[in-house]
């Protein structure tokens, strides 16, 4: 596996990192907006696909109903030649943004010891604020 592959398997996990990085620097918990704002860059992406792939089919002037035997090598060399940039630019892209992916394995577990001792903290805290036999009126 490359490392180009290797970063665009763990992205999903890089969310996740960067919604705990986020929450350590903020002291606030947004991973609603962050979850929100990858699903809609999917479904972004997702349409520019549909858009693209009907772009590529019009300037490959892909045949319309053409049966796949009277197909011949310069009609399919054509495709080719626009698929491959197509597919290979978002691609790279991806790669490029996660390679400047800057939170180190030390910094999200220093991260999460943070948001762990925080949690700690408002917990005593709401148990410090209850009477030990219960509420009285």
């Amino acid at each position: 596996m490359s490392r180009a592959d290797a970063l665009l398997a763990t992205a999903p996990r890089k969310l996740s990192t960067a919604v705990e990085d986020d929450a350590v620097k903020s002291d606030c918990h947004n991973a609603g907006i962050h979850f929100a704002a990858n699903s809609f860059a999917v479904q972004c992406a997702a349409g520019l696909g549909i858009l693209a792939a009907g772009i590529w089919l019009e300037t490959s002037r892909f045949p319309v109903g053409l049966n796949p035997e009277a197909g011949t090598r310069a009609m399919t060399d054509s495709p080719i030649a626009h698929e491959v940039p197509m597919v290979m630019a978002p691609w790279g892209i991806g790669c490029l943004v996660l390679w400047f992916y800057l939170i180190t394995q030390a910094q999200h577990l220093e991260n999460v010891e943070t948001l762990r001792a925080r949690e700690a903290e408002a917990n005593a805290r709401v148990q410090s604020n209850n009477p030990v036999s219960g509420a009285t009126r």
